[in-house]
């Protein structure tokens, strides 16, 4: 049975944006460099990949973390809260590269 899911685009640069966070916190723990920031967006990328959303068949991805959201589950405040994580992550290490030019 095929479910409604978001386009193919959308999953690529979903996981770029993993990966590439994984990467750069990775970078950042074996340079020593904003360790504990670094070690949270380890984690919270590690959990968000292992962490699988079962939706019913009339809603996408979004949509089901949207009304999960509306509805207080924790699941879903710890994965908006890990994206809002992410991309405080990603002003900080932009910020940082930026000053050393």
């Amino acid at each position: 049975m095929y479910w409604e899911t978001l386009p193919n685009w959308f999953w690529f640069c979903y996981y770029l944006f993993f990966f590439a966070s994984f990467g750069t916190a990775l970078s950042c723990l074996v340079k020593r460099k904003r360790m504990y920031f670094a070690f949270l967006v380890f984690i919270l990328v590690f959990t968000g990949l292992l962490n699988g959303i079962e939706r019913g068949p009339d809603l996408n991805e979004a949509e089901h973390l949207l009304q999960s959201l509306l509805r207080g589950e924790i699941w879903s405040i710890y994965i908006a809260t890990g994206y809002v994580a992410l991309l405080v992550w990603w002003i900080f290490f932009l910020k940082g590269i930026f000053r050393k030019k």
